[in-house]
């Protein structure tokens, strides 16, 4: 009996310590006073899978991008943050049964009180979920509202979602817009692996599913191209446009006429792959062979005799490898990529740079696709030409078959 006390009492203590455990995944939002400023601070918290923090923190009246914060650590409700890349810092302790976050912002040598409260799908400034993709793998999603066809929103190399913060309601008016995160940036997880192009458009493609999109439209800038591409090429039946905010570049349209080295550079190092694990020569491995002597080797060497007339002449200096070389998305993002010579969804590929070369392969790969050339325009074409990009892309979408009801 004594036995039986025992162990009903501990498992009652370990029961409250669960249920008591401070839960701080999701967003918080809280007004810091500077003067006569008052900043709207939104605070992004997620879990790693080994059970610690992650945190982003976004100045939502200031700057479009998230913030890195460079830790987040939990003890005795007391939550430490180091934002280093603003020399800020914050202590906050858990009030309110958890619902708020009470202490002191510290900037430029001297503290402020700040308050930080739990968003919730009522009072949040900024609408954002946490949706599962892969195996401990979260992506932000931020949802800017609106109503009519899904719109998603894809960001360029480096960027999160929020580098839409102010192009996206421009849009609401007639789509719902959404915009994601992918790995590796802000908030979303940063895995170890699964940086290969068709990788991400299989995060894009769960997003797509976990929100129960009926055919949205993808948009996506720089980058994001290559994940248009991956999920046009493989499953255009799940999409019903694609928009290229100058992201036509051969990460997203491979044209076999020109070439490009880095993508030439990962097709060869698949196809040797091939080759190591076949024993026994057969017609295929015949087939591959021709094909690495007669196109790949001579398309790669004509790359790399550029690529080293191009360093002798700028005399480019490689930095020193780091001792112990970080994960850098970036670089695996790159190493990723894929050839898409075939786009089977409806195109609209507005340019900015270099758009000769890609209107040649936008046609090649997608010969029924429209192709755009916008003048006296920068990279990020949606916020130097936003209203050309937003007539460009009404007009694109309102030409598109309407949803089924």
């Amino acid at each position: 009996m004594k036995k039986r006390i025992y162990w009903t009492a501990a498992f009652m203590v370990l029961f409250a310590n669960a249920v008591s455990a401070p839960k701080l995944a999701g967003g918080w939002q809280g007004i810091l006073k500077t003067g006569s400023q008052e900043l709207r601070l939104f605070l992004q918290l997620a879990n790693n899978p080994d059970g610690s923090l992650r945190a982003a923190l976004l100045n939502l009246d200031k700057g479009r991008e998230s913030i890195a914060v460079k830790s987040a650590v939990l003890r005795d409700s007391l939550l430490k943050l180091d934002i280093e890349a603003i020399q800020a810092s914050f202590e906050g302790k858990l009030v309110a049964r958890g619902t708020a976050l009470e202490g002191t912002w510290t900037q430029g040598g001297s503290g402020r009180s700040l308050k930080f409260e739990r968003a919730t799908r009522k009072n949040a400034w900024q609408h954002i979920q946490y949706i599962t993709v892969d195996k401990d793998v979260t992506l932000e999603v931020i949802d800017w509202g609106g109503s009519g066809r899904p719109l998603v929103l894809l960001s360029g190399l480096g960027n999160t979602a929020h580098i839409f913060d102010r192009f996206a309601p421009k849009l609401t008016t007639k789509y719902h817009v959404y915009g994601i995160t992918r790995r590796g940036y802000g908030i979303s997880s940063t895995p170890k692996s699964g940086y290969e192009a068709d990788r991400l458009g299989d995060d894009v493609l769960a997003v797509i599913d976990a929100l129960k999109l009926d055919r949205p439209v993808l948009a996506g800038h720089s980058i994001g191209g290559e994940e248009l591409s991956s999920v046009g090429s493989r499953y255009p039946a799940k999409v019903a446009g694609l928009i290229y905010l100058d992201a036509a570049g051969p990460y997203a349209f491979y044209d076999p006429d020109a070439g490009e080295l880095r993508l030439d550079l990962v097709a060869l190092h698949e196809k040797i792959g091939t080759l190591i694990k076949t024993r026994v020569p057969t017609e295929e491995t015949k087939a591959l062979v021709e094909e690495l002597l007669k196109t790949d080797l001579p398309r790669i060497q004509k790359g790399l005799e550029m690529t080293l007339k191009q360093a002798q002449e700028r005399q480019i200096k490689l930095p020193p490898k780091p001792e112990t070389p970080k994960l850098d998305p970036s670089n695996e993002i790159g190493a990723g990529v894929r050839r898409y010579t075939e786009v089977k969804a409806p195109v609209l590929a507005i340019c900015a740079l270099d758009c000769d070369k890609s209107s040649k392969a936008v046609q090649k790969a997608a010969p029924s696709g429209k192709f755009v050339t916008l003048a006296n325009a920068g990279h990020y074409v949606f916020m130097t030409n936003e209203e050309e990009v937003l007539r460009e892309m009404s007009a694109f979408m309102a030409g598109l078959p309407l949803l089924e009801r």
